[in-house]
């Protein structure tokens, strides 16, 4: 065989791999892999015309035998392996392995699957280049609930039914429960949750924050604003205003209402309309902090007494803070009532900075939720000015721990309040503070009896992710797919051929 022929003959199967691999990665091309294929079998086919002779006896030697025999074996392999994929595919268990739960459905929205019992269709429809980017993640809900079905839909082999969804934007999901549809984009794991939230939303939910006490600013983007809190709220489908109640009292259609930080004390008539709302089984949430210097806010920390909720004027001292690059005046909570529906199955550390302490007069009315470590660990200082000044030192008039942060009162009437002895925990500049977000949400989501739906965010990743462009990915793919088995299938050849000649 000549020169020529031998290089026609290594370009032909150079070529087929080329073609293998823009099958892989670019299927949705149909008639550029078609001529790359084509290419390289017109090749091979008029090279073997061309040295029938030296095809001939090279069948019949004893090393093509001995290649025909391992390439059958091989096959053989490879259609086992194929069978066993399969079954894996049909019958699919994943652990996600990464320490937030990259790959894993939120509890929250695994809730939201559990409350909608009838079949569930999700329609996804983007371009074939995007199916390996989004379908794994749409996947994960397939895997959560028996009766939900995923469909991908290409845009360009599909335009009718593009037209028909009134689909506008490229990477879209259609969602179909119970003969009622939502679109979906963009597509993320939160859009998604509110889509599914709003389709099984019963009722209408207002929310009020009361403003005139200077209350945490809602809608400020600083620092101590709340307007990071304010968008996962009109993200889980909650109508927000604000609300002077000496101007307007409390609207007939509130759902619940929020006082956050105040500074300013509430007056005898305000105290009155938060007490008949109560009583008409109201929802109360609550947050205040330590008053570092004159208390302003003996009128609703007498309002609580009422219903067994004391929070007292200190700060609480976390000792074991430093171990989380944080002051002592931060406190770190670990320690949730695992039996309410608010913390059931909730996980991870909330930061709490400069907090007071809560107790509870009646343990069957009102209970602790969430509270510190044990002394000596944390106690709750009554010297707020010697803890500003770093001289914080336990002593007889102040409280050991563990400290009670959060707590709640069910009542009779339907009537809800949760109190909270930090104002500061969800304000802005801890957004990246996702546990904080996600037990606010959730105590809001529980007044406003809106279960099984939580707090489906995830504000927070504590561990940095490697990202990788197309590009990177593509060259792993190569490399790992193609030219590392043409490499150890090149070495095995050429130790193959030296056995031969030994």
């Amino acid at each position: 065989m000549k020169l020529l022929g031998k290089i026609w003959l290594w370009v032909s199967i150079l070529f087929y791999f080329v073609a293998i691999g823009t099958w892989i990665t670019i299927p949705e091309e149909k008639l550029l892999n078609f001529v790359i294929t084509l290419i390289p079998t017109v090749g091979l086919l008029f090279f073997l015309l061309q040295n029938q002779e030296w095809f001939s006896r090279k069948i019949s030697s004893h090393y093509s035998q001995n290649l025909f025999s391992h390439i059958i074996n091989f096959f053989l392999i490879f259609c086992v392996s194929s069978l066993l994929q399969y079954l894996v595919y049909k019958n699919s268990y994943f652990w996600d392995l990464t320490r937030e739960g990259k790959y894993t459905l939120s509890v929250q929205t695994k809730e939201i699957l559990k409350a909608m019992p009838s079949n569930l269709e999700f329609h996804y429809f983007a371009k074939r280049s995007l199916w390996d980017t989004t379908l794994p993640d749409l996947k994960l809900y397939e895997h959560e609930k028996e009766n939900l079905t995923v469909i991908a839909h290409d845009i360009d082999a599909e335009p009718a039914l593009v037209e028909k969804y009134h689909i506008q934007k490229d990477n879209s999901l259609v969602i179909f429960y119970e003969g009622a549809s939502r679109i979906v984009s963009p597509l993320n794991h939160l859009n998604i949750a509110n889509a599914l939230l709003k389709m099984i939303h019963s009722k209408e939910v207002k929310v009020y924050f009361t403003q005139g006490h200077d209350e945490s600013e809602i809608e400020s983007d600083q620092r101590n604003g709340l307007s990071k809190l304010i968008n996962y709220i009109k993200n889980s489908s909650y109508q927000l205003s604000s609300l002077d109640l000496m101007k307007r009292g409390i609207p007939h259609d509130a759902s619940a209402i929020v006082i956050i930080g105040p500074k300013k004390e509430f007056l005898p008539q305000e105290i009155k309309m938060l007490r008949e709302y109560i009583a008409k089984g109201g929802k109360l949430l609550i947050s205040l902090g330590p008053q570092l210097g004159e208390d302003n806010l003996k009128n609703l920390r007498n309002f609580l007494k009422e219903y067994s909720l004391v929070i007292k004027n200190t700060i609480v001292v976390d000792m074991l803070a430093k171990n989380y690059q944080a002051d002592a005046t931060v406190a770190v909570i670990k320690h949730f009532d695992k039996t309410h529906s608010i913390t059931k199955g909730f996980e991870g550390r909330v930061f709490f900075p400069l907090s007071s302490s809560i107790e509870t007069t009646d343990s069957e009315k009102a209970k602790i939720l969430a509270y510190t470590n044990s002394f000596p660990a944390t106690w709750a200082e009554t010297d707020l000015k010697g803890v500003l000044s770093g001289k914080a030192k336990y002593d007889t008039k102040d409280i050991k721990g563990p400290i009670g942060i959060m707590a709640y009162v069910a009542g009779e009437n339907e009537s809800k309040i949760v109190l909270f002895s930090n104002k500061t925990f969800v304000e802005n500049i801890y957004y990246k503070q996702g546990s904080n977000y996600n037990l606010f949400l959730n105590s809001l989501s529980w007044l406003v009896d809106d279960n099984p739906i939580t707090s489906f965010n995830r504000p927070q990743i504590e561990n940095s992710l490697v990202m990788m462009s197309a590009g990177q990915v593509q060259l792993i793919f190569y490399f790992t797919v193609v030219f590392l088995p043409l490499i150890l299938f090149g070495i095995a050849i050429f130790l193959y051929k030296r056995k031969q000649h030994l």
